[in-house]
C-alpha cells in the first residue's frame, strides 16, 4: 500500500494559510474513505475548506477537538490513492486596525498516485519522458501513450514535447513531464494548447535548464480551462519548474506572447524573456499566476499600437508574485514591467529595475479594465532604474496609479526612477499610494499622493521627497545570490535602506511586518531590523 502522502503548501506570500494533507491513503477503496486535512492559519479568519476528489467536490467540516483538522468522506474508487486538492477560502487581514478583504486560494495537492492497474478509468498519475526535440505530434491522442509513431536512436518510441502535452489533455489526472537539460525545444508547428492537469520540468541533476522556443508568429503556451468548468474554477493546472519560456509572438493584437493563462498556472525559476505581445508580452493571465523565484527580462509590447505590461499582465484572477525580478522589459505605452488591469495580485521580496515604457508606468502601471477594479500589494520590493520615455513629464517612472485601483506598499523602496532618463517630478510615482510603512519613496511630491493605509494619515515610518533618496547606494543588478539578480544595499555611504525596515518580527502572515526571508532566501533581519526593499545587505 502506498504510505500517506503530506503536502504543505502556503498559497499566497502574506496570507498566513497552508494546508497538509494527512488523508490516509492506501486504505480499502469503498464507501465512506476519509479525508482528512490540516489548515494552519495567521492573520486571517472566517477560514472554510473544500476538498475535491477527481474534481467531485467533498463537504468538509472543522474538527470540534481540534479546530486546525478538517474531515470529510467520500467514495474512493482506487485503492492506493485518487487525485485530491482543496480550495481554502478566508477573510484576509490586511494590518492595523480591523481592515479586512474577502481573498480565496487555491492549488492542486495530490495523493499518492496509484498504478493504472490499481486505478482503472485513467485516473493515475502519468510520466512522460521527451526523448526528442523535434516537434512531432501524438500518433494516437488519448491512448495514454507518448509516441510519434517514429523511432529514436536505439530503437525506442519517439515522444516530443507536443506529443505529451497532447496526452495530457485527453488524460484525467496529473500528467508529468519531464525534458532533457541543455536542449532547445523549438515549436515549428505553432503553439502549444494546453487544458490539462500536468507539470513540465527538467530530469532530476545538473545542467542548464531547457528551453521551449515558438514559432516565429506564435505564442509558446497556452492555458485554457478544462471543458466546461467555471470561470472561478479552471481546473486546468500547469506547473512550469527550471525552465525558460522564450521568444514567442502573440497573434494578432492578441495577449501572452510567451503564456497565455486562462486557467491557473505555476512557475518556479523559470525564464521568461524574448516575447512579444499587444499586452502581457512575457505572460498575460486572467486566471489564476502564481511566479515564484523567476525572471521576466526582455519581453517587449513596443512593436504593438497601446500596448501593455512589456513583462506580466494581470487582467483578472488571482496572481502571487514572490521571489522575482522584472529587468529590460519594454511597453510602447503602459508598464514596461508589471500592468496590474484587473484581479487582485500581491507582489513581494521581487526587484523591478530597468524597465521602460513609452507612455505611463516605467515599472509598474494600476489601472483597472472596464468592469475591474485591481488591487496590488507590494511588501518588501525594489523598484528603481526604470525609466518613462515620453514627452511629458508626470509619467510615473516607477508606478503610475489611477481610476478605480489601489496600490498597497510596505517595506518597499521606490527611488530612482526617471523620467526620459532624468529625475522629474513623477519620476518615481503618479497616482496615490497606499502606505502600511516603512517605505522609501524618492520624489513623492504631487502628482505622487503617498497616505496610510488606514485612516489615510501619512505614515511617521516612512522617507518621501527626501533628495537624498536618489543616491540610495544600491549595488548594481548582479548575482548575489539565490535564483535571481538582484540589487543589493551598500552599507558604504548613504544608508537609508540597511536596517529601516518594520521593527517587529518578520511573519509572513500580515502587513506592515517585513517577509521571513529576503528575495535570496536569506533569513530576516540580519541585524537589529530587517532592511527596506526586497534583499538585505
Amino acid at each position: 500500500m502506498a504510505a500517506a502522502t503530506v503536502a504543505s503548501l502556503l498559497l499566497a506570500a502574506g496570507c498566513g494559510v497552508a494546508i497538509s494533507d494527512a488523508t490516509p491513503h492506501g486504505q480499502p477503496a469503498g464507501p465512506g474513505y476519509p479525508i482528512t486535512a490540516s489548515v494552519d492559519a495567521t492573520g486571517v479568519r472566517n477560514v472554510t475548506l473544500q476538498a475535491f476528489v477527481r474534481d467531485r467536490p467533498v463537504p468538509m467540516t472543522r474538527d470540534p477537538g481540534d479546530a486546525r483538522l478538517w474531515h470529510g468522506v467520500h467514495d474512493a474508487t482506487c485503492a492506493r490513492g485518487f487525485p485530491l486538492r482543496y480550495v481554502a477560502s478566508y477573510d484576509l487581514l490586511l494590518g492595523r486596525g480591523s481592515t479586512a478583504e474577502p481573498r480565496v486560494g487555491s492549488r492542486q495537492i495530490w495523493a499518492a498516485p496509484p498504478s493504472a492497474a490499481d486505478c482503472p478509468g485513467g485516473t493515475a498519475e502519468r510520466a512522460f519522458r521527451v526523448n526528442s526535440i523535434q516537434d512531432e505530434t501524438d500518433s494516437s491522442p488519448g491512448d495514454g501513450i507518448c509516441w510519434t509513431g517514429r523511432r529514436v536512436a536505439g530503437g525506442a518510441a519517439e515522444c516530443t514535447l507536443r506529443a505529451a502535452v497532447t496526452e495530457a489533455a485527453r488524460l484525467s489526472g496529473l500528467t508529468r513531464i519531464t525534458l532533457e537539460r541543455g536542449r532547445t525545444y523549438a515549436l515549428t508547428r505553432g503553439q502549444l494548447n494546453a487544458a490539462a492537469i500536468m507539470t513540465i520540468e527538467p530530469e532530476p541533476g545538473g545542467g542548464t535548464r531547457p528551453v521551449v522556443q515558438a514559432t516565429p508568429g506564435q505564442r509558446v503556451l497556452q492555458i485554457l480551462p478544462l471543458p466546461g468548468a467555471p470561470a472561478e474554477d479552471p481546473r486546468s493546472y500547469i506547473e512550469l519548474r527550471d525552465i525558460e519560456i522564450r521568444g514567442g509572438t502573440a497573434p494578432g493584437s492578441g495577449t501572452g506572447g510567451g503564456i497565455n493563462n486562462l486557467g491557473a498556472l505555476f512557475l518556479q525559476r523559470v525564464a521568461i524573456s524574448g516575447n512579444a505581445a499587444a499586452r502581457g508580452a512575457g505572460i498575460y493571465s486572467a486566471g489564476h499566476l502564481e511566479l515564484r523565484d523567476s525572471t521576466i527580462m526582455d519581453n517587449s509590447t513596443e512593436n504593438f499600437l497601446g500596448g501593455a505590461g512589456g513583462g506580466v499582465a494581470i487582467g483578472g484572477g488571482t496572481a502571487l508574485i514572490a521571489g522575482s525580478t522584472f529587468s529590460g522589459n519594454r511597453s510602447s505605452r503602459l508598464a514596461g514591467g508589471l500592468a496590474v488591469l484587473g484581479g487582485r495580485t500581491d507582489l513581494v521580496n521581487s526587484t523591478l529595475s530597468g524597465n521602460m515604457s513609452e507612455v505611463y508606468g516605467g515599472a509598474i502601471y494600476a489601472s483597472p479594465l472596464p468592469g475591474e477594479a485591481p488591487v496590488l500589494r507590494i511588501r518588501n520590493a525594489t523598484i528603481t532604474r526604470n525609466d518613462v520615455r515620453g514627452s511629458s513629464t508626470e509619467r510615473g517612472g516607477g508606478i503610475y496609479q489611477s481610476g478605480d485601483s489601489e496600490v498597497h506598499i510596505a517595506n518597499t523602496i521606490l527611488a530612482g526612477n526617471t523620467n526620459n532618463r532624468a529625475p522629474a517630478v513623477g519620476g518615481d510615482c503618479v497616482g496615490r499610494l497606499r502606505s502600511w510603512g516603512h517605505n522609501i519613496v524618492g520624489l513623492a511630491t504631487s502628482p505622487c499622493e503617498v497616505t496610510g493605509a488606514i485612516g489615510g494619515r501619512p505614515d511617521a515610518t516612512d522617507r518621501l521627497g527626501d533628495p537624498s533618496m536618489l543616491d540610495l547606494r544600491l549595488g548594481p543588478l548582479e548575482n548575489n545570490g539565490g535564483p535571481t539578480v538582484t540589487h543589493r544595499p551598500l552599507r558604504t555611504g548613504s544608508t537609508q535602506a540597511i536596517d529601516a525596515g518594520h521593527p517587529g518580527a518578520p511573519n509572513n502572515a500580515s502587513l506592515p511586518a517585513c517577509m521571513t526571508r529576503d528575495q535570496r532566501g536569506i533569513a530576516r533581519p540580519r541585524n537589529t531590523a530587517c532592511d527596506v526593499g526586497a534583499v538585505e545587505e
